[in-house]
């Protein structure tokens, strides 16, 4: 059971030869929203599909990631994406390091793979506004997914559930790393979860995630809708 590389099938990319990578000890992940189940043993989609839980007790090293894609990367995998069971950006270092050592030990001219994550993009929220976009692109990210899920700070602070920190915004810290992303080489979208309703807090009309995402520099085809799902309603 190798809970670092995994696969399953995507809602959108169903036909992809994706290899998923997970860095990420005990589900762990600055925001707490309302629409993710990763700790959810009842109602969790994604293990589910994998078939058993991507929980790991401790951080795996970039030597450990080189090891575990070595039994199931090919010429046919097109997509290598450090997507886990929380946020792998709280794990920069050693995310960098993953990519880095991947890149060499299976380089490009052999294995055409790109390179994605998948992320809350709320790194500057973590560490400051620093080079963390360069350093992602020199180590060799072709393409970051950031899950934005709001259009306002109120929004994003009742579906997403950030912590609180004095003089600092969250979801505009994750605005910030958006459009850094976007003016590197780095293919950059973002995503909304749709369909998703509770007491407290609602996911908006796709057309407003739209108009909010043109407001901000970000092109219709760079938005991903994600519907909510949940493994009772695939039942």
């Amino acid at each position: 059971m190798n809970k670092i590389v995994y696969r399953f099938r995507e809602q959108y990319e169903q036909e992809k030869e994706i290899i998923y990578v997970n860095i990420i000890p005990r589900y762990s992940c600055i925001n707490r929203c309302l629409f993710c189940h990763r700790q959810d043993k009842k109602d969790n989609i994604y293990e589910d599909q994998v078939g058993y839980p991507l929980w790991l007790d401790r951080r795996p090293s970039p030597g450990e990631v080189v090891g575990a894609l070595s039994s199931v990367i090919t010429s046919s995998t097109e997509e290598i994406a450090f997507v886990g069971m929380g946020e792998p950006m709280l794990h920069f270092e050693t995310l960098l390091g993953s990519i880095k050592s991947v890149c060499r030990r299976y380089p490009r001219s052999s294995f055409p793979y790109r390179m994605r994550i998948n992320t809350n993009g709320l790194i500057y929220f973590l560490s400051g506004r620093e080079r963390q976009v360069d350093l992602l692109e020199e180590a060799g990210l072709d393409e970051i997914r950031i899950s934005l899920n709001a259009v306002d700070s109120d929004d994003y602070k009742k579906l997403c559930r950030p912590p609180q920190k004095e003089s600092r915004d969250a979801f505009w810290d994750a605005i910030n790393f958006v459009n850094d992303c976007n003016m590197s080489r780095i293919k950059t979208m973002v995503s909304f979860v749709t369909d998703y309703r509770s007491d407290t807090a609602s996911s908006r009309n796709p057309l407003e995630y739209e108009e909010f995402c043109r407001s901000i520099g970000i092109d219709v085809s760079q938005i991903i809708m994600r519907k909510y799902v949940t493994n009772e309603i695939n039942k």
